[in-house]
């Protein structure tokens, strides 16, 4: 029985989690997209849309201090930081699309395009 668990797992522990967590989010705000399986962007979705609203909503001081918690890199923050300011000014959600793209051949797994729209 699955009672009182909540949320996705995806066959990993906590810190496996955190780790693939910070690394695609890192990956998403490098490049700007991502290619990766629907259920890992369901488990980075809300995340992903917790620190872009953070972005918007908060100060410069307090949405730096917590871009630079997740990426441990000053030049990469401020970098996004001034741009998503310019380019989602006081949006609190519609910051990402999701395209399927195919299914991957091993286990027929979909995989998705998560990008900024």
């Amino acid at each position: 029985m699955r009672h009182r668990i909540a949320g996705k797992h995806l066959g990993r522990n906590h810190n496996e989690r955190q780790s693939l967590l910070k690394s695609q989010l890192h990956s998403l705000f490098l490049h700007g997209f991502i290619q990766t399986t629907e259920t890992k962007v369901q488990f980075l979705l809300p995340e992903l849309h917790k620190y872009l609203r953070v972005l918007t909503t908060k100060t410069e001081i307090e949405s730096q201090r917590l871009l630079n918690i997740l990426f441990n890199d000053r030049g990469l923050t401020s970098r996004v930081y001034k741009s998503f300011v310019e380019t989602f000014p006081k949006m609190t959600v519609g910051f990402t699309k999701v395209e399927p793209v195919k299914y991957r051949i091993g286990d027929n797994a979909l995989m998705v395009k998560l990008s900024f729209v």
